[in-house]
């Protein structure tokens, strides 16, 4: 499993639910969470879990993939190997 995390700084506008609701139906996305700091205001983190690095790189290379990315320039996005434990 590969794990996204797209951090979103603070004032980045929110997602509109159009393309939050595209996302979730990527091919090979297993889990998608938003992290909302407790007071609603601040930097926000994107956490997708992929069944494979070919599934997200399909959709990093996607139209929505490069919409996302459009429109948070200022975002950036590590990727990471999943080791579950639990």
């Amino acid at each position: 499993m590969i794990a996204s995390i797209l951090h979103l700084p603070a004032g980045t506008p929110e997602a509109d639910p159009r393309l939050r609701e595209q996302l979730s139906r990527m091919p090979g996305l297993v889990s998608y969470y938003v992290l909302v700091p407790g007071e609603g205001v601040g930097e926000r983190l994107a956490v997708l879990l992929w069944e494979s690095e070919q599934d997200l790189d399909a959709y990093i290379d996607s139209d929505l993939g490069q919409q996302v990315l459009r429109d948070n320039p200022r975002a950036t996005r590590t990727i990471y190997t999943v080791e579950q434990m639990k």
